[in-house]
């Protein structure tokens, strides 16, 4: 049978249930994050933000909300730019036992990083080869898909 890289390991692929394929379990600007560190992550409704600290217990209580409505896995699409964090990721899913699908990738729509602009294009999916068969910011961790949103 087919496996599926996830934050805790790899499945086989009749074990993942009913999966949501685009869920974000936060979504935090990296370089803001760098600069400021107590800028806080993004929140969808009022006050827009949430204090630092306060992500890991408002995506645990999302995700154990998913849980608990017979979702099984999510693809995780949180890729550079939005503030990726497989270890973060990791400790969600071990608390609340949601599956989490790990990605590879890039999301911007106004330019690219210096780094990426002298880079050929081979060189640049290297990095994201590296995710999937090394594992993710130096953990063991692998990605199980590429996001391109550029």
């Amino acid at each position: 049978m087919a496996q599926v890289q996830t934050v805790t390991g790899p499945i086989e692929a009749d074990q993942l249930g009913t999966t949501l394929i685009h869920e974000h379990l936060r979504n935090s600007d990296e370089a803001v994050h760098d600069q400021w560190p107590d800028a806080g992550a993004v929140k969808e409704d009022q006050p827009f933000a949430v204090a630092p600290g306060d992500d890991f217990k408002i995506a645990v209580r999302e995700a154990k909300a998913a849980v608990e409505l017979g979702i099984k896995t999510i693809g995780e699409p949180t890729a550079m730019f939005l503030g990726r964090g497989v270890e973060f990721m990791r400790r969600v899913s071990e608390e609340t036992g949601l599956q989490v699908i790990p990605c590879t990738g890039i999301y911007t729509y106004d330019y690219l990083p210096q780094f990426f602009v002298n880079r050929d294009p081979d060189q640049i999916a290297d990095f994201f080869v590296s995710d999937i068969e090394q594992g993710i910011q130096g953990t063991e961790i692998k990605a199980a898909f590429i996001k391109c949103a550029a």
